[in-house]
């Protein structure tokens, strides 16, 4: 009787170990998407951050008539900063 529930016992151990590896590798797998991901918006965030330094050049060479452009964009390259922000805090918290 102690060797079938021994039996038995290990395996819902093989089982559960099975299980585990494939929550392990399908977690990996997310961590990696994930990654990508940050590292995508990342690139986007350099791109507006660009964009934006560009506009406020734009703003200055038009003078007066460009004052409401660079308004727009230095909210522009306030929200990239603070996105990147973000994702830096976003990467650190998943350990990526």
């Amino acid at each position: 009787a102690l060797r079938i529930r021994t039996s038995g016992f290990l395996r819902q151990v093989e089982s559960l170990t099975e299980k585990w590896q494939s929550e392990i590798d399908n977690s990996a797998g997310i961590r990696q998407h994930m990654s990508t991901a940050i590292t995508d918006l990342e690139r986007m965030s350099g791109a507006i951050n660009i964009l934006a330094i560009n506009a406020s050049v734009e703003a200055s060479r038009a003078g007066q008539s460009g004052a409401a452009f660079r308004v727009i964009a230095n909210e522009m390259q306030r929200l990239s900063q603070h996105s990147s922000g973000m994702l830096q805090s976003t990467r650190h918290t998943l350990g990526l």
